[in-house]
């Protein structure tokens, strides 16, 4: 009898402090969510095993946290990524104007072989995206970014679990894709 192969994807969760990051990863993994708000120290790290396309991945999910004090930690971190899910809350626009400076981050340090990326709009259970996927593709486009393919953008609530196990599906989906 023959082993099931698993490919194993390396993937970010990056952006501020209190966009929900560590909520999507707990409600994917354990699908659970709580009120209590604990900031995450350093790193957190979690595994989903999918079925892609009759394909096995394991998501290694590796959640980074978004204080600014913690960005020489991330770093480590974020290096051969096969993808990173860039955090937004869409309750906050400013920590989706932050998200640049995390995809700088991500493409200086992974320069041999970029991963691929999602941009997630997190609470929407709080309140609709004022944006749609064309205007964050186009401010991605504005702000310089070279980018290999348009900004995919997907739009979530860890609160409720709307659409947050399509979210990583859709990045593990992407890297498979790039490194088969």
């Amino acid at each position: 009898m023959s082993e099931t192969q698993i490919t194993r994807i390396k993937c970010v969760l990056v952006g501020d402090i209190s966009v929900g990051k560590t909520s999507l990863r707990k409600r994917l993994v354990s699908e659970t969510f709580s009120d209590n708000y604990l900031a995450t120290l350093g790193v957190d790290f979690a595994t989903k095993k999918f079925n892609i396309d009759d394909q096995i991945c394991e998501l290694q999910i590796w959640d980074i946290a978004g204080q600014p004090n913690y960005h020489s930690v991330a770093e480590r971190f974020l290096r051969n990524s096969d993808g990173a899910i860039l955090v937004y809350d869409v309750s906050n626009p400013s920590s989706f104007e932050h998200l640049k400076g995390r995809l700088s981050s991500i493409q200086e340090l992974n320069v041999d072989e970029e991963p691929v990326f999602l941009v997630v709009g997190n609470k929407i259970d709080l309140q609709d995206p004022k944006m749609g996927p064309d205007e964050i593709n186009g401010y991605f486009v504005r702000e310089g970014f070279d980018l290999k393919e348009p900004v995919q953008t997907m739009y979530a609530s860890a609160k409720t679990g709307e659409n947050v196990e399509n979210v990583f599906r859709a990045i593990a989906k992407k890297a498979l894709k790039r490194i088969s």
